[in-house]
């Protein structure tokens, strides 16, 4: 999870500087929109240099395109790891269940552990009881065979 906050932060970091840029784009844009209004008054002597402005928006209309596909990326890429994180808070609240499925199966284990401990030791005192009682009988049926005998 640590990764995964590392890269969101990494990923809005990103965000913000080219959020950032875009601003400043248009920032220039809107300061190249009134030089061109200013322009229009002077447009035939100024010609050549309107030439040149024209080319340098084409380079920065191709700066843009470039920033808006970054820009798509990055929005991918969120919605994978949004996606992703949806996925793993699923399978971690599958893995809790199971785990309290477990935990609930030890408990009941243990359960009938004690009470399987607890039916051998009656067992048992009935057996040591039975015993005694086995030799108690042979021992007086011993009594009566020495006293007929």
């Amino acid at each position: 999870m640590d990764e995964l906050k590392l890269f969101m932060v990494q990923v809005i970091e990103q965000f913000d500087v080219i959020n950032q840029r875009f601003n400043e784009m248009n920032q220039r844009f809107d300061a190249m929109n009134q030089r061109f209004d200013a322009m229009d008054k002077r447009l035939d002597a100024m010609d050549k240099r309107f030439d040149a402005l024209d080319e340098r928006l084409d380079r920065v209309e191709k700066r843009l395109d470039q920033v808006e596909k970054r820009l798509d990326a990055i929005e991918e890429s969120q919605r994978q790891l949004i996606k992703k994180q949806a996925e793993l808070e699923k399978r971690m609240d599958r893995m809790e269940e199971k785990m309290d499925r477990m935990e609930e199966k030890i408990g009941q284990l243990s359960e009938r552990v004690a009470k399987t401990q607890e039916d051998i030791t009656d067992l048992k005192s009935g057996m040591n009881l039975a015993i005694k009682n086995s030799a108690y009988a042979l021992f007086k049926v011993q009594e009566i065979a020495d006293i007929k005998s």
